[in-house]
């Protein structure tokens, strides 16, 4: 037993160490221009990574150097606090991008960004261009508890606010660049963003689209997926997802998937973009999800099935109340570093809870753990006819 974990240990360093991600592409490509080689998916990937930063410092257009010059000195002047490993990450990708042939003349504009506390929402998205083509992004959710909170909201409600800002920003793209190839896309709530943008616009505009990519972004509620603009939808999408998704897979879509090859041990880890691996101008595919992933995308499902919409909306609505008020928090970073303290202040204020709230609270969190039981009861079973099916095989041979 100790000398497979060996192996498996020495597997997974040598996988670890022969993946490429977005950063070495830049290397590889960073001087073929868009116009020897178009926009491919891994491009894709990178602009919506940089949708992540805060360009609030633009004004009108600037291409990727003059922007990567003046977030900097946004930065200097204090303006900018942003501290997250995720977004330095994506500071020194932006940092390279200026500095290649490829994206350096990439025009960013049309910057838009929205915090709405009272309707739950967060939005952000912003136009690249260059010649005869955009590519519209989406951001995903951000620090905002209320940005996670719109998220969780999509499990009952469609659309949400950032749902139709994303179909207002769209219209107001494609009325502004009228002669232009239109891609849009994005990560995260920012892929479901992408694709929703195009359900919600009218038939002339979305002739106009060329392609959606959705990078591990969340599906659907059902009415949203019975609409024939949906079904229309789909049909130009392009989902990556890699092959321990969690986020990508949460509730329902129609869509065309491919399994991307990523870096780390779990879903949340593979989320991140720069964990993905590429070779050439594209991820590496691989033909199935870990079984964690399946498990989860079953669990969730299984969950979901068993609260009806009011449900849904009770749990979510007593949940995310219960983290403010145990946490006092507005953003993420106002928890990290104080996990065990809100984790006893949580217990604590649950205990203080009317017996409504609690049986809400207790009531979906059990039907969460029966989800969990019959999930992990599913996926042995499919095991074992997998193995069953292995061995009628090698006997009939």
């Amino acid at each position: 037993v100790y000398k497979r974990q060996v192996i498996n240990m020495y597997e997974k360093l040598v996988e670890a160490t022969s993946m490429n991600n977005i950063m070495d592409y830049l290397d590889w490509r960073g001087d073929i221009g868009f116009d020897q080689d178009g926009l491919n998916e891994v491009d894709n990937l990178i602009f919506s990574m940089v949708a992540y930063l805060n360009f609030d410092m633009i004004r009108g257009a600037q291409t990727i150097e003059e922007a990567s010059k003046a977030y900097k000195d946004s930065k200097k002047r204090g303006t900018s606090k942003e501290s997250r490993d995720f977004i330095k990450k994506i500071e020194r990708l932006l940092d390279k991008l200026a500095k290649t042939q490829r994206y350096r003349g990439v025009t960013i504009s049309d910057y838009m960004y929205k915090y709405d506390h009272d309707n739950e929402s967060q939005f952000c998205a912003m136009t690249f261009s260059l010649g005869d083509w955009i590519y519209v992004a989406y951001r995903g959710t951000d620090e905002s508890l209320v940005g996670f909170k719109e998220d969780f909201n999509m499990c009952f409600s469609a659309p949400v606010m950032a749902q139709k800002d994303a179909v207002a920003y769209l219209r107001q793209v494609l009325n502004k660049y009228r002669d232009q190839e239109v891609y849009t896309g994005g990560h995260s709530k920012g892929g479901n963003l992408a694709v929703y943008s195009h359900v919600g616009i009218d038939g002339e505009y979305r002739k106009r689209i060329i392609k959606i990519f959705n990078n591990d972004g969340p599906g659907f509620t059902e009415e949203i997926l019975k609409t024939p603009a949906y079904r229309e939808t789909t049909k130009k999408v392009i989902k990556l997802l890699p092959h321990g998704s969690v986020v990508g897979i949460l509730m329902d879509d129609e869509e065309e998937y491919s399994i991307v090859k990523a870096k780390g041990d779990n879903g949340i880890v593979q989320h991140d973009g720069f964990n993905w691996d590429i070779k050439g101008t594209k991820f590496v595919k691989k033909d199935k999800f870990t079984d964690q992933s399946i498990r989860i995308n079953q669990t969730l499902k299984l969950w979901l099935a068993s609260l009806d919409r009011e449900e849904r909306n009770k749990f979510i609505d007593k949940f995310y109340g219960l983290i403010v008020k145990s946490t006092d928090a507005s953003i993420l970073g106002d928890i990290s570093g104080k996990e065990i303290q809100s984790a006893l202040a949580i217990v604590k204020n649950i205990n203080s809870m009317d017996e409504e709230s609690k049986k809400i609270l207790v009531s979906a969190i059990k039907k969460l753990l029966k989800s969990t039981s019959e999930a992990r009861g599913k996926l042995s079973m499919k095991k074992k006819l997998q193995k069953k099916a292995g061995e009628i095989m090698k006997i009939n041979k």
